[in-house]
């Protein structure tokens, strides 16, 4: 009866040992994909400024040769 009892407990213990390290993975998954879209967000972000960048130099008469060949150019 105590050996039936003990083995109930232990196995118990276990699935809440199991279930603690599913959460776990599952929060840091989770992270994971937070950290992704930061990073997402941090691209688009910086794409964003270049566009700016670009728009700021053609409304002062500069421009951007995007063909790679002569860089920055006057009007």
């Amino acid at each position: 009866m105590q050996e039936e009892e003990e083995e109930e407990e232990e196995e118990e213990e276990e699935e809440e040992e199991e279930e603690e390290e599913e959460e776990e993975e599952e929060e840091e998954e989770e992270e994971r994909q937070m950290a992704k879209e930061e990073l997402k967000e941090e691209e688009k972000e910086r794409h964003m400024t270049k566009e700016e960048e670009l728009e700021e130099k053609e409304e002062r008469g500069e421009t951007y040769d995007k063909t790679g060949g002569g860089g920055i150019q006057r009007k």
